[in-house]
């Protein structure tokens, strides 16, 4: 009884929304698959990273020695 649906189902534009869903379908499954593989490849270099010789100790943005930080402060 929906007189949109009518001239909808009449003229046969139903077939552009069934194109743009599998469109929508495709794009959305090949995001998902580039994060999924991205993402592998990420933790398995973070997993490797306990492991290597040469890994660098991060250094502190602020400059100051990370013993420093922990001093105890004065009390007046």
């Amino acid at each position: 009884m929906n007189p949109v649906a009518d001239v909808v189902g009449a003229s046969g534009l139903h077939v552009y929304a069934e194109i743009a869903l599998v469109i929508f379908l495709i794009v959305f499954a090949t995001i998902v698959t580039q994060v999924l593989i991205r993402r592998q490849s990420t933790f398995d270099h973070a997993a490797r990273l306990p492991l290597e010789d040469d890994a660098i100790s991060p250094t502190p943005v602020s400059g100051i020695p990370t013993t420093a930080l922990h001093a105890p402060t004065r009390q007046p």
